[in-house]
């Protein structure tokens, strides 16, 4: 090949590979107005695929604040099993501590402190996945199943599980802060508020057990 033909043929090629590159670059700049178009849309679907958990745990807060104060910062990690390990969308874990002080288990005057973790899932179907995993692992790694009660339940303490179409809200206290009335007080709002209509799967624990179904639990042989 002469001299000529070898600079045509590099001019070919330069323009070839600018070509390319224009179209890299046209290629990456649609890409990224499609992106910038559609992320605030994208976002907002995820948004509101957990705005019902956020919502209605924000109102329960909002509806107790003169009872309860909030707290987020420094918390130690409670056992609520192996949830945190499923496919969840949104996650919130935190403490309401009553402005008075309430009965104990051993007849003092102290401060309730109430913990709360809520879980939201795609669909019911993830959740369905979820749940079957989680009761594989359970608090203290306990095993259990729809229906059946547990009655001894070593390190347990006062847990109230309210299960929804895709939501998980697990409210818990320490077993010595538990007084009969206080609690039945405690669980009675909570259900008001998360289940008014009564649809939702219940689980109530008390320390050391028992581990009851208090409503509808899940038949996962319907698949």
């Amino acid at each position: 090949m002469n001299s000529k033909s070898t600079t045509k043929s590099l001019v070919l090629f330069s323009n070839v590979f600018k070509m390319g590159k224009n179209v890299s670059h046209l290629y990456f700049s649609v890409i990224f107005a499609i992106t910038a178009l559609f992320s605030p849309i994208f976002l907002q679907a995820q948004q509101d695929k957990v705005t019902r958990v956020q919502q209605d745990v924000a109102a329960f807060v909002a509806d107790y604040e003169s009872d309860y104060d909030l707290k987020r910062l420094n918390l130690r990690p409670r056992d609520v099993g192996s949830i945190f390990e499923t496919e969840h969308e949104f996650e919130d874990f935190f403490m309401l501590r009553s402005t008075d002080k309430v009965p104990n288990k051993i007849g003092q005057k102290k401060k309730l402190k109430l913990y709360v973790h809520a879980f939201s899932y795609e669909n019911p179907y993830v959740l369905e996945n979820a749940l079957r995993f989680w009761f594989d692992n359970f608090v203290g790694g306990e095993q259990i199943r729809p229906g059946r009660k547990l009655r001894g339940y070593d390190n347990a303490r006062p847990m109230y599980v309210v299960i929804r179409t895709n939501d998980v809200i697990i409210f818990d206290i320490d077993c010595l802060a538990y007084d009969e009335d206080v609690w039945k007080n405690l669980t009675k709002q909570i259900k008001t508020h998360f289940d008014p209509n009564k649809e939702a799967t219940i689980i109530e624990i008390f320390c050391d057990g028992p581990l009851e179904w208090r409503q509808n639990p899940p038949d996962f042989r319907k698949r």
